[in-house]
């Protein structure tokens, strides 16, 4: 992470209210999982996601949670292999094939 890099917040809309428990896991098991691997202080409140911290981090929990969101609509399960997975994947600029 640079030093020199400023911090940014951005918010992600749930779109679907019955997507956000599914996303956050049980007891908002996934969302910690997310915010120790990168780093980012998570908000979820409203349906809105507010994510907070160096610019670089912020857009790969970004990327991470568009790529779980996109798992959670097509089967509407979240597994902690999977956000360990996707973390991973944008953590390297893999690319992830869902199931």
């Amino acid at each position: 992470m640079n030093e020199g890099e400023q911090t940014v917040q951005q918010v992600i809309e749930l779109e679907d209210a019955e997507l956000a428990p599914i996303l956050f896991g049980s007891h908002d098991r996934h969302l910690r999982t997310i915010r120790t691997a990168l780093g980012v202080t998570l908000t979820a409140r409203n349906g809105l996601l507010r994510i907070e911290g160096k610019e670089s981090q912020v857009k790969k929990a970004v990327e991470v949670f568009n790529r779980l969101l996109e798992i959670v609509r097509k089967y509407k399960m979240l597994k902690d292999k999977e956000v360990e997975e996707v973390i991973n994947a944008v953590e390297t600029g893999k690319k992830l094939i869902t199931p």
